[in-house]
């Protein structure tokens, strides 16, 4: 159990609340349109893309992947909902692909979106499951603003130490074990650390199961802290 002395030397994720604008290498949209790279998962040429280069913003096509790890490095990922899937034997196509995506990866954001009708069954799931959907015909002038509210989202460490967390409790791991890992992740940011190595040796020294510990080495390993804090 906690003593006062331990709480009061806790260090919590709401001091990460103002970092990203603060003291961050990506605080204006500027710099995290030029540092920031956006997976595409699409078995097509992603239309939008050539246009909003000319803005600043960075992609990288994968096609249609063949495995989970191909969306690792990115911390915002782009889904097309039909045509993909097919090297999991996926009947719902991009749905299954976000499913397991946010499950993996859970610091990631991920948005959905297709020309299909929003009534289409893979459609209406991949609502569910994605952080957001956006219908394929959008303007240049939509697309502009929804990427440059989920980039923020996407790399604010605030903001991914709460989806880290909502996977945790997900998980039903001890909620010391969340905290402790918390104050680990929190200091590390602060610290300036790229490396994330005190959160690196708080999982080093734990009992999580498998998946949670994948969960958290998958975030240590992210390229977005080496921008960020680098």
């Amino acid at each position: 159990m906690f003593t006062n002395l331990a709480l009061r030397s806790f260090r919590s994720n709401i001091e990460l609340q103002n970092y990203l604008t603060q003291k961050s290498n990506l605080s204006s949209h500027e710099n995290r349109r030029r540092n920031i790279t956006i997976a595409v998962i699409d078995d097509q040429a992603f239309t939008p893309q050539v246009t909003l280069q000319n803005f600043g913003y960075k992609f990288e096509p994968l096609g249609d992947i063949k495995s989970i790890d191909d969306a690792a490095k990115y911390q915002l990922i782009l889904c097309d909902i039909k045509g993909v899937g097919r090297h999991f034997g996926a009947s719902q196509e991009g749905s299954t692909l976000i499913q397991e995506i946010k499950r993996r990866f859970p610091d990631k954001v991920v948005i959905a979106y297709s020309a299909s009708s929003q009534a289409d069954k893979s459609v209406k799931l991949a609502k569910n499951l994605a952080d957001d959907f956006i219908s394929k015909d959008i303007d240049n002038e939509e697309w502009i603003r929804l990427l440059d509210k989920w980039s923020t989202i996407a790399v604010d460490p605030y903001e991914i130490w709460i989806r880290i967390r909502s996977r945790l409790a997900e998980s039903r791991i001890d909620t010391k074990q969340i905290i402790y890992l918390e104050d680990r992740y929190v200091r590390s940011v602060l610290d300036r650390d790229p490396s994330m190595s005190k959160l690196e040796k708080a999982v080093a020294g734990s009992n999580l199961p498998a998946d949670a510990r994948a969960i958290i080495q998958g975030l240590i390993s992210s390229l977005i802290f080496r921008v960020l804090i680098g």
